[in-house]
């Protein structure tokens, strides 16, 4: 189930120090590293499972487990693509006159996902937020279907020019410019997502770090603890949730 097939015979190691010097030994320079984060993803959330199971009653479900090895590994990945020294926006900024700014995200949820948006006018406020359940158990289709989701909030709400935030640095780059290297999913998504942009006035995907996401982050958490989906009433979201409402 990870990006490499290794020969069980011959992994002869009976502690973590030698799976580590395994890892770090047997693969050429390129390879090792990468097997060392994935493995790091694999114990963490394997942990994570096993503690969900002994203290919280929660049965073993190894695609679900997969999928979270999955997701922190593409994240971790996305986080290291670019090694150039950029200055990253540090926190949410307003939009320019005349413009409307909607961030969106997913979270992962037991056969599927959840997609969250948030909405915010020139003054910093919250016009809008919405969830929507997705069935999409990829992360990458999942933000997708999140961007596709706001996409949609400003054409139903008459937004003209907008621009649309996400964390996912993939997608932003899809979006942009070539999405050849996606998932055949991830592209039908994407297309749609182009599609329904042409019919704004104005509008740009851009992306920002996870902490200037987070209120969208959040919110697409919160939807999936308690099960809340649809047109979200502002006044009910927790506040320290949208601390920009």
């Amino acid at each position: 189930m990870s990006p490499w097939s290794i020969r069980t015979e011959n992994l002869r190691t009976s502690s973590c120090a030698e799976f580590l010097e395994f890892i770090l030994t047997s693969f050429d320079i390129e390879v090792g590293p990468l097997m060392l984060v994935y493995s790091s993803c694999l114990i963490e959330q394997t942990w994570r499972m096993r503690n969900e199971i002994k203290f919280q009653s929660k049965t073993f479900n190894l695609l679900w487990l997969h999928k979270l090895i999955s997701a922190q590994y593409r994240e971790s990945q996305e986080s290291n693509e670019n090694k150039t020294p950029r200055i990253h926006q540090k926190q949410w900024l307003p939009p320019p006159e005349g413009w409307m700014k909607i961030n969106s995200d997913a979270c992962m949820r037991e056969n599927g996902s959840v997609g969250a948006t948030l909405a915010r006018n020139r003054s910093g406020s919250i016009v809008r937020a919405h969830a929507t359940f997705l069935d999409f158990e990829d992360p990458l289709v999942a933000e997708s279907a999140a961007l596709l989701s706001s996409i949609g909030l400003a054409l139903d709400n008459g937004f003209e020019n907008v621009i649309f935030e996400v964390d996912c640095e993939v997608l932003a780059r899809a979006i942009n410019n070539s999405m050849d290297d996606l998932s055949w999913d991830a592209r039908s998504v994407l297309m749609d997502c182009k599609q329904l942009l042409q019919q704004l006035t104005l509008w740009e995907v851009d992306w920002v770090p996870r902490e200037v996401n987070c209120d969208a982050h959040n919110v697409a958490i919160w939807c999936k603890n308690s099960n809340v989906s649809g047109l979200l009433q502002i006044s009910s979201l927790p506040p320290p949730l949208c601390n920009l409402g």
